[in-house]
Order: structure tokens, then C-alpha cells, then sequence
């Protein structure tokens, strides 16, 4: 029994760390809650059902409080360095961008975001505006990251992965407390929760602000308020309820020092959102539930540019230049979980969406731009026998503009033992065009003539599609008190929605974009995870990911070549981050992360390979009636690294938190 837990658990290292060079080997850490000899943690985020972690059928990375209180992170997006295959960086200080192996830009488009089971990619660009997100770090529970497509419980835009951030209950946060965060680039952060109980129920109140000067070389500074309302209420033994509502205000600045098109500008960025989630249990076994949830957001960005020669008949003029434009998304799903069998369980479901946006920059016209979609789902688990688990399931996906597309997914999880799980599975998964693709027409135009035609989307779109098979190995050994979770992959994606260059009827060039459907892309990889947890008091957690892409059939008309797509796929990246704490008041923890040579789709030059070590040092405090933390953080300890273009750098940030409690 040992020799082949053994055997295996190094073979499939082998197979993650083939070709490595020696400058290559930065690996990564993670470390997590549970005490090693604890159960795996119970995942609700890749069939809809509560599972053990070794018998879901997908590989999923938890990032609990711990973890990231010691990563020192500010915002969301910063926290999925610490998952093995993804990427984070800031076009803009603002504004990151976040992918898993690679084939991103400045839109998450590939992935679904949710927040308490809310998706909040954006209906325009079908993308996630991080800085609108009316949620606190310190409001988090744990952040349950899926591996690999999800569209079969998801959606759509369930395609490369899911981010489930799940918020905490408010019977948690009972009494006040205040986050002070202060320090270099002119960070200057605060946050405040209010938290009581009533009969059947508690809430909680949280408000923020958060502020910095964002990247040195480009005029991005930012101020950000929000505010998040949750009640959790027990009307009955047999129903819950939760209702929920945030405001959020980003206030970036954008353009660009030196450019009379595009000068430093003021930006206003409003959104909020209300959901209410009803669960009734109807049985020790069977429970129904019902979401309505609602999201909207404006964006106002308009300006005149400064001075520019147009030549004749113009002259010098000033460009009235807008990028306005709201949003509003409105979704209703009902889901009834059932465990009609000993050996059988079941979950299935029925949502409808509507989408509508109005922007006449991105659409040239005043009218509502809409969208309609509709979804039907199911998975089952079948227990074949106590070590044998299969699990099925499909999601059946309509919208306005594409035909109905069906994602199943096939899976099998076997114990070797109760220590070891081995797990096969295959799955199909779709991506359907944000409205922006489909219908977008952008230009810039003075005194009704069309200057440039920027985009000139032509429609017809199908949806991206994707095979994707993979092997996994999840082990714990408690003789050395280390666990493993290995994924090994290949993704076959078809149908790329891709920018092509068209003719247009401008003064400029003659030319503009438009999106279409071609190229392929295969991504061969391996993503590996490894935690060491002797103690309470010690966590490593070690991430790696190895991948390859090949892409082909793509036209010589398409703005991203063949090339620039394999160069998207970072061959290696990994992470490392490693707690202790030292006596009863100080703990301390230090990350690093490792991205090689990759191209963010957006940009036209790679962005070398970088490392960056993060450090935080804390101390606990007892002050009257108050208990709290005071925190030293250093972000990127070293010199600095190329982020998101080239030229374009994240540079050492020092900045020191306080946090009181009040009994």
C-alpha cells in the first residue's frame, strides 16, 4: 500500500516537473486552515452538491482566512497568485487582470466569478470590474477556486475556471470593528463592520474605502467607497433567508502623461447589487432554493482631448471622446437538491437571465442593447461502492443570439485508500459572446464624420468551445504530514472568438476590427499542490504549474497571430507562501511568486519572466476593551519587474495595517 501511494505521487511529479531548467524550479505554498490530519475540506462549488474535497470531479484550490490575512493582499484580484496556473497583473493600478494558463487580456472573459453564488461578470464586456465589487477581504470566509471548466453547474462563462468567493455569516461578525491601512504610493485604506442579532436572525453592516497612486508610469490613482449590507434570517427550523445589498464607487483617473488623445482623465465608476437567496429544507434529505439577484453599473468617462491637427478642412480641434455606457443584469434560478437513494444524490435546476446595456459610444445607438438566456442543469452522484464514485452532469444553455449548446461532464473519483484518490474526467464547456462582441460598433467621429472606425463587429458569433480531459491524484501522508493534489490536463479550445481587421469608411486608415470565429488552441499542462502542515502553528503550501499551448488556424488577418497566442500561455509559474506563527502574539509569513516569460494579449511585447517575494510581520494587541493587530507588510521585496506591458512596472510597496476588535 505505501510503495504504490509512493510510486505514484512521485511518478506524477515527474510528469509536472518534466523539462524544468534550474532556473525554473521557484515552486509555491498555500497554506490552509484545517490541521493536516483533519478531513478534506468540504467543497459546494463544482457539482452544486457538498462533497469531500477527493470526491469532487474537478481539482479545486480553498483559500481560507488564513491564508489570506498572511498574503498581505489589498484587493481580490491579488489572492489567485496563490492558485497553481494562474496569472494576476495591472494594465492599469486599477484594473487587474487575472487568468488561468494564460490566453488573457484585460477582461476576464474566460472565467465565472461569483460572489456568495451571484456571478458578476459585467454584461457589456463580459468581464469583472475587480474595483467595483462591494465585498471586503475581511468579509471573506474562503475562496473556492475550480480548475478547470465548470460550465455544466455554472454556465457559459464557467469555461477555463470558477472563483466562488463565499462571504461570511453574519452571526459571525456580532459587535463593531475598524481596519486602518496606511503607507507608501499613497495608500491609504479603511474598513469598518458593524454586526448585531435579532430575533431569528443577525446582520451585519460593512463600509470601505480604499485608495493608492497605482503604477508610477501612468496616471491611475484610484479611490474606491463601498458599502455591503447582509442579514441572515431563520424564519422557521425548516427556511433560511439571506438578503444582501452593496454600493460601490471606483474613482480612477485613466489616459496617459504626454498624449493629446488620451490625457489624464477623472472617471466615475457606480455600481450596486441586491440578492435574496431562500432555502427550504423539505426532508433530512431534499432541500429547494430560490435567487433573485440584480447588478448594475455606470460608467462616465468622457473628455475633450487636448489639441490635435486634423488638417483640412478641420484644423486643430479638440475631440469630444466618450466611453459612457450602464449596465443592468437581472437573475432568477431555482435549485432542488434531493438524495432519493443511499447511493445516489441529485441536484437540478432551472435559472433565466436578462442582460442590458446602453452605451452609444459602444453600440452607436440610444437603444437598450439586450440580451435573454435561459439554463437548465443537473448532476448526480452515484456512490458505486464505498471507493468508487461517479459523478454526471450537463447544463443545457440558450440565449438570443446562439443556438442551444449543451455541457455534460463525466467523472470518476476511486479511493486507493482512505488516504489516496485517483480521479478521471472529461467535459465539454462553452463560452457565448459578450454583447460588446456580437453587437459592438466603436468610433471616434467629429462633426458626423467618422474619423476611425474602431470596431465594427459583424455578429453571427458562435460559441467558443472546449474538450477538456483531465487525470488527477489527491494524497495525504501523515507520516511526513503533507498533502498532494496533482492535475494533469490537455484543453482543446475551438471557435475563438478573435479580433480580425475588416474595411471600414474612415479618414484614418481604412480599416477596423471585428470579431469572428476562428483559431485553435490545445493547452497540454500539469498543475501541482502541495501543502505541509506539521502544527497548528506551521503551514507551507507549495503551488507549480507547467504548460504548452499550439495554436493553429488562425488567418493573416487576425490582430493576434498564431504566435502571440502560444506566447500567452506562461511555460511555468508558482507560488509559495509560508506562516508561523511565534508564541501567542507574533506570527509572521512570507510569499513568493513566479511567473516566466509571458504575453498579455492586450500588449504587443512579452513581459519577461519575474519573481517577487512578499513578507508580513504581525503582532496581536490588547488595548482597554479592544483586541486587534498591528501588521507590517512588503510587497515585492526586490527590485522591480515588468508587469503588464513592457515598460510598465510594479514596483516595492510598504504599508502598515491596524485592526481592533471592540468587546
Amino acid at each position: 500500500m505505501k510503495y504504490y501511494r509512493y510510486t505514484l505521487c512521485v511518478w506524477l511529479a515527474m510528469t509536472a516537473t518534466t523539462g524544468m531548467t534550474a532556473t525554473d524550479t521557484t515552486l509555491a505554498t498555500i497554506p490552509t486552515e484545517s490541521v493536516f490530519f483533519d478531513e478534506f475540506p468540504t467543497i459546494t462549488s463544482v457539482t452544486r452538491l457538498p462533497q469531500p474535497k477527493s470526491e469532487t470531479p474537478a481539482a479545486v484550490t480553498v483559500i481560507d482566512r488564513e491564508m489570506i490575512a498572511a498574503s498581505g493582499a489589498r484587493d481580490l484580484a491579488d489572492l489567485f497568485r496563490l492558485v497553481p496556473g494562474f496569472q494576476v497583473a495591472y494594465p492599469r493600478g486599477h484594473r487587474p487582470a487575472v487568468t488561468y494558463h494564460g490566453l488573457g487580456d484585460e477582461y476576464t472573459r474566460r472565467m465565472q466569478i461569483l460572489i456568495d453564488g451571484r456571478s458578476v461578470y459585467g454584461a457589456l464586456f463580459g468581464h469583472v470590474s475587480w474595483s467595483t465589487q462591494a465585498v471586503a477581504i475581511e468579509d471573506i470566509e474562503r475562496i473556492e477556486v475550480v480548475r478547470g471548466p465548470n460550465t455544466v453547474s455554472y454556465g457559459a462563462n464557467a469555461f477555463l475556471g470558477t472563483i466562488n468567493i463565499i462571504t461570511r455569516h453574519a452571526v459571525k461578525d456580532r459587535g463593531s470593528s475598524i481596519k486602518l491601512t496606511g503607507g507608501d504610493h499613497a495608500i491609504r485604506d479603511a474598513v469598518g463592520h458593524y454586526g448585531t442579532g435579532f430575533d431569528g436572525g443577525d446582520v451585519r453592516l460593512t463600509a470601505g474605502y480604499a485608495a493608492d497612486d497605482g503604477l508610477g508610469e501612468l496616471p491611475d490613482d484610484n479611490r474606491t467607497r463601498f458599502i455591503n449590507i447582509r442579514a441572515d434570517i431563520q424564519p422557521s427550523t425548516h427556511d433560511s433567508l439571506l438578503l444582501q445589498a452593496g454600493m460601490s464607487r471606483a474613482e480612477p483617473q485613466e489616459g496617459y502623461y504626454g498624449s493629446a488623445f488620451a490625457p489624464p482623465t477623472a472617471t466615475t465608476l457606480d455600481a450596486h447589487s441586491e440578492q435574496i437567496r431562500w432555502q427550504r429544507r423539505l426532508a433530512t434529505d431534499s432541500e429547494i432554493s430560490v435567487q433573485y439577484f440584480h447588478y448594475y453599473r455606470d460608467v462616465n468617462f468622457s473628455y475633450l482631448s487636448n489639441p490635435i491637427p486634423l488638417g483640412p478642412p478641420f484644423g486643430t480641434v479638440q475631440l469630444p471622446v466618450s466611453y459612457n455606457g450602464t449596465a443592468n443584469r437581472d437573475d432568477l434560478e431555482i435549485q432542488h437538491t434531493l438524495n432519493p437513494w443511499s447511493d445516489w444524490r441529485f441536484v437540478w435546476g432551472a435559472g433565466a437571465r436578462e442582460d442590458r446595456v446602453e452605451s452609444l459610444p459602444y453600440f452607436s445607438t440610444t437603444a437598450t442593447v439586450n440580451s435573454h438566456s435561459s439554463r437548465l442543469f443537473a448532476n448526480a452522484e452515484w456512490r458505486i461502492n464505498p471507493n468508487l464514485i461517479a459523478n454526471a452532469g450537463a447544463m443545457l444553455e440558450r440565449t438570443d443570439f446562439t443556438a442551444t449548446d449543451l455541457s455534460p461532464r463525466l467523472a470518476i473519483n476511486y479511493h486507493l485508500s482512505n488516504d489516496d484518490t485517483l480521479r478521471a474526467v472529461w467535459s465539454k464547456a462553452r463560452r457565448i459572446p459578450s454583447l460588446f462582441e456580437q453587437y459592438g460598433h466603436f468610433s471616434f467621429s467629429y462633426q458626423g464624420i467618422v474619423l476611425e472606425q474602431v470596431y465594427n463587429n459583424q455578429g453571427g458569433l458562435r460559441p467558443e468551445s472546449m474538450n477538456s480531459a483531465e487525470i488527477g491524484y489527491l494524497g495525504r501522508f501523515p507520516r511526513t504530514d503533507t498533502t498532494v493534489d496533482i492535475r494533469v490536463y490537455r484543453d482543446k479550445i475551438s471557435d475563438l472568438i478573435s479580433p480580425v481587421i475588416i474595411p471600414a469608411s474612415d479618414l484614418y486608415d481604412g480599416l477596423a476590427v471585428s470579431f469572428r470565429n476562428e483559431g485553435e488552441v490545445n493547452v497540454d499542462g500539469v498543475d501541482m499542490e502541495l501543502t505541509y502542515q506539521p502544527n497548528r502553528d506551521n503551514r507551507v503550501t507549495l503551488t507549480y504549474a507547467r504548460m504548452h499551448a499550439t495554436a493553429s488556424t488562425v488567418s493573416s488577418a487576425a490582430v493576434i497571430s498564431q504566435q502571440q497566442l502560444e506566447d500567452s500561455v506562461p511555460q511555468y509559474s508558482g507560488s509559495l507562501l509560508a506562516m508561523h506563527r511565534f508564541g501567542s502574539n507574533w506570527s509572521g509569513s512570507a510569499g513568493i511568486y513566479y511567473v516566466s516569460k509571458m504575453l498579455w494579449l492586450d500588449s504587443n511585447t512579452a513581459v519577461p519572466s519575474y519573481q517577487r517575494l512578499d513578507l508580513r510581520v504581525a503582532r496581536r494587541l490588547q488595548i482597554s476593551a479592544a483586541r486587534g493587530e498591528v501588521a507590517l507588510t512588503v510587497q515585492n521585496t526586490g527590485k522591480r519587474y515588468e508587469d503588464f506591458y513592457s515598460e510598465q512596472f510594479f514596483e516595492r510597496r510598504v504599508f502598515v495595517s491596524l485592526s481592533l476588535d471592540f468587546l
